[in-house]
């Protein structure tokens, strides 16, 4: 970095100004769904070097400003050049390190999702789901508490910086709209059904992905569409053939052509483990256009865990196997067809297990997030993968009691990852969000 180019370009929301609102909106037939409120939730614990309990970022000492060539105190390196593509950025954050770290007033961490106007993290406090929006420093701009006595299922955020959130309890789910600066849009309740992912399309309107009772025994995937004013559009189900089934639709995306990709575990046996994973594609009327198995033939039952849309308009799924720790990652192309599968041993990632969520930025590099276990010290790790299983960059982080797990990750545009999770801070669990620079 040079003299004076320290700063970087913001890409999330102004900490300043804001308002408080209560959640008295449109379209709202269940629970109440909350309020929001501008300022920053909580300003401790934020850390950009080395500390007990948080990420591990090496320090320095010496100069006294960022491109002076001298690392100093919270620097992560310092080659005094204005190159910020070289190994060393214009921040002086060292490529394949981590920016910040902050502690969240929360329980648990649930995702992260990123857009070029919002950065927003959804957790659990106590009985009440919240978003938090931050901007790309990690000082809050607002948050928004959901419906007490409801949990946080899934976050996302749209290319006009609002933000969608969807939660449940055992009498159905919740679906709220945020507008930009956490003023709620419209929120809707829909009776006896789970929440399980929600998207954002390129027009603005939310796509909402869980279960709902079949006819028969069992439940099975259903798919909600309302328009950018809370209008409900139309529901789909999919049972896969057998109602008696417990089907789940755990994760939606939608491409640039407005397509939507519905990631669905076919027969829950439990904890989230299905027989068989598909990825469902509809138009943006519901129209079921074809459906892919992304698992090998005969894997036996395995866990989806995320879905993301990747620039090219292909889809890539994360799943793993519970049975062995086994996981991959498949590339799904936009009428159906698999283009690469590939697994931990073909990215040389064997020390990687419980992968937890996948990002990608602007030319489709994905960021992979999950925990490493080095003789038996879980640590966060992350690492830049692409299509061809070669690797750009991996991590390996965690704090001095090694009780760091993550939940949710996004990437930014620029490769940048959003990362949220949990840990023991040895007076019980502690939600934290973190930012990645690769």
């Amino acid at each position: 970095p040079s003299p004076g180019s320290e700063t970087p370009t913001a890409r999330g929301p102004s900490a300043a100004g804001g308002m408080t609102s209560t959640g008295d909106t449109t379209a709202t037939t269940g629970p109440s769904e909350g309020s929001s409120t501008s300022g920053a939730a909580s300003t401790s614990a934020v850390t950009d070097g080395s500390a007990a309990g948080t990420l591990d970022v090496a320090g320095g000492s010496g100069g006294s400003f960022c491109g002076d060539g001298v690392p100093d105190p919270g620097e992560q390196c310092d080659d005094g050049n204005p190159n910020d593509a070289d190994a060393c950025s214009n921040d002086c954050v060292a490529a394949c390190g981590v920016m910040w770290q902050r502690d969240l007033p929360a329980d648990s961490a649930i995702d992260a999702a990123v857009g070029d106007m919002t950065i927003a993290v959804l957790v659990q406090a106590a009985a009440t789901p919240q978003v938090i929006a931050t901007d790309d420093a990690g000082v809050v701009a607002w948050t928004h508490s959901g419906p007490p006595g409801t949990s946080g299922r899934a976050l996302a955020v749209g290319s006009d910086g609002t933000v969608a959130l969807a939660t449940d309890n055992g009498g159905g789910m919740t679906i709220a709209l945020l507008e930009p600066d956490g003023t709620p849009r419209w929120s809707a309740f829909e009776i006896q059904r789970r929440a399980g992912g929600i998207a954002i399309a390129p027009n603005g309107a939310v796509i909402v992905v869980g279960n709902a009772p079949s006819i028969a025994a069992g439940r099975q995937a259903s798919v909600h569409a309302y328009d950018s004013d809370g209008v409900h559009l139309w529901e789909v189900f999919d049972s896969g053939g057998d109602p008696d089934l417990d089907d789940l639709a755990w994760r939606a995306v939608v491409d640039s052509a407005g397509d939507i990709h519905v990631g669905i575990a076919r027969d829950d046996v439990g904890s989230g483990i299905a027989a068989a994973l598909v990825v469902l594609r509809l138009d943006s009327t519901g129209a079921i256009l074809d459906t892919t198995d992304p698992i090998p033939a005969g894997a036996g039952p395995w866990r989806g865990l995320d879905l993301v849309s990747l620039p090219s308009d292909q889809v890539l799924v994360l799943a793993s196997s519970p049975s062995d720790g086994a996981w991959s990652l498949t590339w799904i192309d936009g009428g159906g067809t698999i283009t690469a599968r590939h697994d931990a041993a073909d990215f040389g990632l064997a020390q990687l297990r419980d992968p937890t969520g996948i990002g990608t930025d602007a030319v489709g590099i994905v960021g992979l997030a999950g925990l490493r276990d080095p003789g038996g010290s879980e640590r966060v790790f992350h690492a830049r993968v692409d299509e061809t299983s070669a690797v750009h960059c991996d991590l390996s982080l965690g704090g001095s009691d090694g009780l760091i797990r993550p939940a949710g990750i996004d990437v930014d545009a620029f490769g940048d990852a959003y990362v949220t999770g949990t840990r023991e801070d040895g007076n019980g669990p502690v939600a934290w969000f973190a930012r990645f620079r690769f």
